[in-house]
């Protein structure tokens, strides 16, 4: 049972690193990414420092393997709402069961390249920045302690922008 909680307890914090993990300095008039940020963004890809990147798809993305456990991300939503409010749940397994592997839900803010979210009842915003002018694309950079208590370096999140 103190295992289950754990393991939701670093759910919940993964979540809320995710959905602030995107800060930038707003004294910029000319943003860079989209000029409207509010949309849906779906995991396109997750890499763990010194790891090849994996592309979600068919398979999923295994993010923590301590030998008990294994967690792998099937799919991934965020929702910035044009009110200011963002909604992030992400879908797996753990162990090969179908889980809601965790949601969240805050506000957010449009920054210079990127956006600021504030998950409820968290108390440190995550920012994330848009890859490129261009791109409709979000990249989070998490540690990776937040998978794993073994775990070391970061973790980069990519969204795409539907």
């Amino acid at each position: 049972m103190q295992t289950r909680t754990l393991r939701s307890l670093r759910r919940i914090a993964l979540l809320a690193l995710v959905s602030v993990a995107v800060t930038a300095c707003d004294d910029d008039d000319d943003p860079t990414g989209p000029p409207s940020a509010a949309g849906t963004y779906n995991i396109a890809s997750i890499q763990q420092e010194g790891l090849a990147a994996c592309t979600l798809g068919t398979t999923g993305c295994t993010i923590e393997n301590t030998g008990t456990e294994v967690i792998v991300v099937e799919d991934g939503q965020l929702v910035l709402s044009a009110n200011g409010t963002f909604t992030i749940v992400v879908n797996g397994t753990v162990d090969d069961v179908d889980e809601e592997l965790g949601s969240a839900s805050g506000t957010w803010v449009r920054t210079q390249n990127g956006v600021t979210l504030t998950v409820t009842g968290f108390p440190v915003p995550v920012a994330g920045t848009f890859s490129t002018a261009a791109a409709e694309e979000l990249v989070f950079t998490v540690p990776a302690s937040l998978f794993s208590d073994t775990a070391t370096g970061n973790v980069t999140i990519t969204f795409d922008k539907q």
